[in-house]
């Protein structure tokens, strides 16, 4: 059997907290790089005809409460529209197709798709690179 005194308990509380805190932002971090990625990736296929929808893009940091999130997205009012309707010959649910001079429809779903795999490892290795600073 073996005894651990622990001594200034608060001075170990604090330091835990300092850890809790770099870790959040390390995470924060390493989950807001992979959103601007993704941005990155939408902005090459989103269709542009005066560039109104492209211009519109964010990504928001919606940390709360310890838990990580960001938002990302465009906040035309014609962005669901747009990323909705395929073009021709198939048709939304409302019997609608769309050809685009540039760009496609699903413009921030399929980057999403596409950069999933892999998602939790590339987050992992950004934490780490960050909290070994």
């Amino acid at each position: 059997m073996a005894f651990v005194n622990v001594k200034n308990l608060k001075k170990v509380v604090g330091g835990v907290r300092v850890l809790e805190q770099r870790a959040l932002k390390a995470t924060q971090g390493a989950v807001r790089t992979e959103g601007e990625l993704l941005m990155t990736a939408s902005q090459k296929i989103v269709p542009v005809k005066e560039g109104f929808l492209k211009n519109s893009k964010f990504v928001e940091d919606r940390t709360a409460r310890g838990i990580v999130r960001i938002l990302i997205g465009y906040s035309a009012i014609y962005a669901l529209a747009v990323h909705e309707i395929p073009p021709p010959p198939a048709q939304s649910e409302g019997g609608r197709s769309a050809t685009h001079k540039n760009g496609q429809w699903k413009f921030l779903e399929t980057p999403l798709k596409e950069r999933t795999p892999g998602y939790a490892e590339r987050v992992a290795k950004r934490i780490r690179k960050r909290l070994l600073k």
